[in-house]
């Protein structure tokens, strides 16, 4: 299987620490573009923000993490009703793993049909 790694230089305003890679258990077979993808870290960016990196729109801040994670699953929700785009929500764990989840924050397990 060869994961997505969403770090590229032209998706994140902040590059990601050189230890950190993101490695989501959806598969480049699994993906029809176009797909959106939102990224939640564990850690805000500063001491006052977090925020969410979409793919498409580039990076939105919010007071919480909770404020950061409802507005990437209504985003998500409403971009693939509105529009039929696939969307994927990944959050990094306080272990620093990533993991990927569907709109409805159901889990995707690595070999899953995401496109339904």
């Amino acid at each position: 299987m060869t994961d997505v790694h969403a770090h590229d230089a032209d998706a994140h305003a902040d590059p990601a620490p050189a230890n950190t890679s993101r490695h989501y258990g959806v598969s480049t077979s699994q993906i029809v573009a176009p797909m959106v993808i939102y990224e939640i870290p564990f850690e805000p960016a500063d001491s006052a923000d977090w925020h969410v990196d979409i793919s498409t729109d580039g990076r939105r801040n919010f007071d919480s993490r909770q404020a950061a994670l409802a507005f990437a699953r209504e985003s998500a929700k409403a971009r693939e009703v509105k529009s039929g785009v696939t969307a994927c929500i990944c959050i990094q764990g306080g272990d620093g793993r990533w993991r990927s989840f569907d709109p409805q924050l159901d889990p995707i397990v690595p070999g899953a049909d995401i496109l339904g």
